[in-house]
């Protein structure tokens, strides 16, 4: 029922041993191929090998799926994996949970294939991105956008009615001048703009003045002696920062 050996031993034949069996210490097994230690059941036999050449270990040829391995090889961790590299040629995940902001780091892959992480300035600066939007939206009749840069704009998405002052004649055209306020309130500085307008029925054209930060002067030119004018489309640029 027991066996002691005291110094090294040698088996010729190879060791069976029935029933249950502790280790106390490491076993080696010395061999000039690869070395394997057979594993039986009583019904199914595997295979541990450890393959020199590629200094991996190799469990077959046949399989137990109480090991999570199937018989193409195909391994389902109960559990988390640990170590240090993970080769092969596909990673596909089956549950995925949205991060829920923006994220710090993408993934991305080298020429051959390792995984590696990428900070978004970082990704803006390989593709070649000097500049992009930080905010945009509607406010009434007017759309804006603000980029990283500093740079702010926005445009009139509709014709808008202005009045001003009575007109006055220039030659055989009028014009009148008003303050132009509600527009969104990005810049933090006058802005500059240019745009289309007119003063009656016919031809006519606009004219930006840059005033304050909240506030651009019009002039509108025209055919009609009015204090109303029409303005169909306007762009305001400057800088949010």
């Amino acid at each position: 029922k027991r066996l002691d050996v005291a110094w090294d031993a040698h088996f010729e034949k190879g060791l069976q041993v029935v029933g249950n069996s502790e280790l106390g210490s490491h076993m080696n097994q010395s061999v000039t191929g690869n070395p394997w230690y057979g594993l039986n059941d009583g019904t199914n036999q595997w295979y541990l090998q450890a393959i020199q050449d590629s200094n991996k270990l190799y469990l077959g040829p046949t399989w137990d799926s109480s090991l999570n391995i199937d018989t193409a090889g195909n391994v389902t961790l109960p559990a988390n994996l640990t170590g240090k590299y993970l080769t092969g040629t596909w990673i596909q995940t089956t549950d995925a949970t949205d991060l829920g902001k923006t994220p710090p780091k993408v993934a991305v892959l080298d020429n051959s294939g390792w995984i590696y992480y990428r900070t978004l300035q970082g990704l803006r600066a390989d593709l070649g991105i000097n500049d992009y939007v930080v905010e945009q939206g509607t406010s009434g009749i007017w759309t804006y956008r603000k980029w990283d840069s500093g740079v702010a704009e926005c445009w009139l998405l509709k014709s808008k009615t202005v009045t001003g002052s009575p007109s006055s004649i220039i030659g055989n055209a009028y014009y009148i001048s008003t303050n132009l306020t509600d527009f969104p309130a990005i810049f933090s500085e006058p802005p500059r703009g240019y745009g289309s307008g007119r003063l009656g029925s016919g031809i006519g054209w606009l004219t930006c003045v840059p005033n304050e930060k909240a506030s651009i002067t019009l002039f509108i030119t025209g055919n009609e002696n009015s204090t109303e004018a029409t303005v169909d489309s306007l762009l305001l640029a400057g800088r949010w920062k």
